[in-house]
């Protein structure tokens, strides 16, 4: 099963959604289709096996990258303004299923649940971090950082000059700070 993903991701990536078909798959690993069915079903569950595990694998790289030191917010707002925080891959194959996902329910179901959790992980992380402000607090300042790191996100896929992170980095700190200079 993890083959038939490998390739599926390699085609999505490079080619797009379209070309990432049962048949093409059985061609690329030189397998019978009916042997990709008996391991996968459909072409449905394929996409959504697919999308299940990029989701499963970013989390689990962006948890291992803030999970090697205690919370920090300059730290975290350092590694996910970071240029180099962009998982490229995943960016291509969550472009390709959102752009299917709103006809396919259970991709979208699997789209919703990655943002979903992204930013529940970050607002966890940063509940964590803020611990000197109160629990609310810190919530609602967790979820103002992430919308600032959305639109970061979304004007660099734009097309806008890397600069946009940087300032948006920017904006999160003076945030940051005050909110902690209106509560002490």
């Amino acid at each position: 099963m993890a083959e038939i993903l490998d390739c599926c991701q390699n085609i999505v990536v490079n080619e797009g959604l379209a070309a990432a078909t049962i048949t093409r798959l059985g061609r690329e690993l030189s397998i019978d289709r009916s042997t990709i069915y008996h391991y996968i079903g459909s072409q449905s569950s394929l996409y959504e096996a697919l999308v299940a595990r990029i989701v499963d694998s970013f989390h689990g790289q962006a948890q291992a990258e803030l999970s090697e030191h205690p919370p920090d917010v300059d730290r975290y707002l350092d590694t996910v303004f970071s240029p180099d925080f962009l998982f490229p891959d995943l960016d291509k194959v969550m472009d390709e299923f959102e752009a299917r996902g709103w006809h396919d329910t259970s991709i979208r179901k699997h789209v919703e649940r990655f943002y979903a959790q992204q930013e529940e992980n970050s607002t966890q992380y940063l509940i964590a971090a803020l611990s000197d402000l109160p629990r609310p607090v810190a919530r609602k300042l967790a979820q103002s950082i992430h919308a600032l790191l959305e639109g970061a996100y979304l004007l660099q896929n734009w097309g806008a000059p890397k600069s946009r992170r940087k300032a948006a980095k920017e904006a999160a700190k003076l945030l940051v700070k005050a909110t902690r200079d209106a509560h002490t």
